[in-house]
């Protein structure tokens, strides 16, 4: 038989193993998409709609991590972007907080709008931001973020001469997609 102090001691465990099972959550954004494109030597406008969800576990109110599967539109294209997502809660024990956000990972050109053929269809993406999150049920909060997103790839762009061979030589263009995330999102805590 044990004594109370042992009793009390395997109680407390468990009290503490429950409170460091992770939280299950998921992130739906839907965003307005703002920016320039960075050519070698030119600079366009552009803009386009940005969807994302992304799921996971939630560490800590400060902290959550997981997968984030998105589409974003692009003046020369569409991506399909797969990034680990990293989010958190600045003030976490308040009814409005601010969050950040984060995540890295590729881009998947989905369909070109362009001439010009890409050297890979895959490109490296990353993305960041701040927001706020408005408290308006236990397990579903409403959120408002402003970040930025970034897509690169290179352009494979065919030159051809008039005095040259038949064959035509290439330009290789390198760009990144810098745009401005505006967003709006609905967060869902899955488990407690």
């Amino acid at each position: 038989m044990l004594a109370q102090e042992d009793q009390d001691e395997i109680i407390n465990l468990d009290e503490i193993k429950s409170k460091k099972s992770f939280s299950k959550y998921f992130v739906m954004d839907i965003g307005f998409i703002i920016n320039t494109n960075q050519y070698q030597n030119r600079v366009y406008n552009n803009r386009g709609l940005s969807l994302y969800g992304a799921g996971g576990f939630e560490i800590s109110p400060y902290l959550a991590t997981g997968i984030s599967l998105g589409y974003n539109t692009y003046r020369d294209g569409d991506f399909i972007s797969l990034h680990l997502d990293v989010r958190g809660d600045l003030l976490p024990l308040r009814a409005t907080t601010p969050f950040y956000y984060g995540g890295i990972g590729y881009g998947i050109l989905t369909s070109n709008m362009r001439t010009a053929a890409p050297t890979s269809r895959i490109g490296l993406f990353y993305t960041y931001g701040i927001g706020v999150k408005l408290i308006r049920h236990p397990k579903m909060y409403a959120m408002f973020s402003i970040g930025q997103q970034a897509q690169y790839i290179e352009w494979r762009i065919p030159q051809f001469s008039t005095l040259g061979p038949i064959l035509p030589t290439f330009l290789y263009e390198s760009i990144w997609y810098y745009r401005l995330a505006i967003k709006a999102s609905l967060y869902i805590k899955l488990t407690q």
